[in-house]
């Protein structure tokens, strides 16, 4: 077990986060104009991994039956470890913080570093169960915690109205969503692309998840751990360890789930936090500097969880 546990973390875990230390560092030096990073960052989110995520839903072949149990188990499970953590820190840490810890308890960084490390570790054929989970993954947890911060808030005006309006906007301005939507409706209208477009842009799709890294570690570069740490680690503990075991055992519970769809729902759910929950806390203006001392933290972290969950779900 020690061989694979090694194994998996030289071949698959070491490289893939020593691209996001790459970034981190790049970001963190003194002579490399700021604007530039942003730039490039912005331009793989908006542009390089939409393609990407076009190209890959777009070619792969879709099963006859979608297992739609798969998805309501893997965010049954996260949505009810999100309300227990939610509830539990409620008391101690008010309702804006209490929603934020949850939210990272669950909000995995499923783009930027998901789909290279999971893709790598099962194949190209985990792209369809992962990108499932994907475009599910954004708009259903920021409705909940936009729906949780509009309940706690003592003045609130906003309603459900004007939260559903804000999230559908959002939703159609986000090109990971429009990429995801765009190449599922692609394969089922027009069918998988042709062989040869798939070779033709193969050499361009295999550099794309390392970028895909390297913005990830520009992007973590911004946070700072601050007086956050010791609720941030109790985060980052149900993140990396609370929610994967969750997800596995809902999912092995529930008949008709394949084996790979299995185990890219249980890798998805290892995943450290994503930077998001920063996002949402900025927004709401709660739980920040929790947000981004669990960002920073589980990261790293989630190297050895990682590596742990990969080897275990592969054996």
């Amino acid at each position: 077990m020690i061989a694979r546990l090694l194994d998996v973390f030289v071949t698959l875990v070491l490289p893939a986060y020593a691209v996001v230390a790459l970034g981190w560092g790049l970001a963190r030096a003194p002579r490399i104009p700021l604007v530039l990073l942003t730039t490039f960052r912005r331009l793989v989110f908006d542009l390089i991994l939409p393609l990407y995520l076009f190209r890959t839903l777009a070619s792969v072949e879709l099963p006859e039956r979608f297992p739609i149990a798969y998805v309501v188990g893997y965010y049954g499970a996260t949505l009810a470890l999100y309300a227990l953590v939610t509830a539990l820190t409620w008391r101690r840490s008010g309702p804006g913080v209490a929603n934020i810890q949850g939210l990272g308890s669950v909000y995995a960084n499923a783009v930027l570093l998901g789909t290279p490390v999971i893709t790598a570790a099962l194949g190209d054929e985990a792209a369809l169960p992962l990108f499932s989970l994907i475009g599910l993954h954004a708009p259903l947890l920021a409705f909940a915690t936009g729906a949780l911060a509009e309940i706690a808030r003592p003045d609130g005006d906003a309603g459900l109205t004007a939260l559903l309006r804000n999230i559908f906007l959002g939703l159609i301005r986000n090109p990971i969503i429009l990429a995801i939507a765009s190449g599922l409706a692609w394969n089922l209208l027009v069918g998988p692309l042709s062989a040869d477009w798939q070779q033709a842009t193969a050499t361009a799709a295999k550099l794309i998840p390392p970028l895909a890294l390297l913005a990830m570690g520009i992007g973590l570069a911004s946070y700072r751990l601050r007086s956050a740490i010791a609720p941030a680690l109790g985060v980052c503990a149900t993140k990396l360890a609370a929610h994967p075991l969750i997800v596995a055992a809902t999912l092995a519970l529930l008949p008709g789930i394949p084996h790979l769809w299995w185990q890219t729902a249980v890798l998805m759910a290892a995943l450290p936090t994503g930077v998001n929950v920063y996002l949402f806390a900025a927004q709401q203006r709660a739980g920040e500097a929790v947000a981004a001392a669990t960002v920073t933290l589980a990261t790293p972290a989630s190297m050895l969880t990682m590596t742990a969950v990969i080897a275990l779900t592969t054996l």
